[in-house]
């Protein structure tokens, strides 16, 4: 049952009701690093990122990596050149890559797996 833009889906609003009882309140002040992005009551999905650079009046710049030159991180005991070249792409031009990631549940905990995954993450494109 939808709720309206604002709450979203009953289940995730009673989800977020939850978490607000039996959580515990803090503050980004004191945990800087939980600040970020939130995703829209209407899903996540691929595009994400370019909807949030749109939405913030940010741009993407493709080839951007986790640093712009490998051989910043080399050290004492490091040769950056001893480092396969796929390595050095990666690092160099992280946004080029994609990631997938999965999880599989065992034994007693699958229902709850399937659960989960049925009623959150597949409609929330995750």
């Amino acid at each position: 049952m939808w709720l309206g833009a604002t709450r979203g889906y009953l289940i995730d609003w009673v989800t977020q009701q939850w978490v607000k009882t039996t959580g515990r309140k803090i503050t980004l002040e004191t945990y800087p690093w939980l600040a970020g992005p939130i995703g829209r009551p209407t899903g996540i999905g691929a595009n994400f990122f370019e909807q949030l650079a749109e939405r913030e009046g940010l741009s993407l710049k493709p080839g951007i990596g986790l640093v712009a030159d490998f051989t910043q991180l080399a050290g004492e005991s490091c040769n950056s050149r001893a480092v396969h070249p796929t390595v050095v792409h990666f690092y160099e031009h992280t946004a080029e890559y994609e990631l997938e990631a999965w999880s599989e549940w065992c034994g007693a905990f699958k229902p709850f797996g399937w659960a989960l995954a049925r009623i959150f993450s597949q409609r929330l494109q995750q």
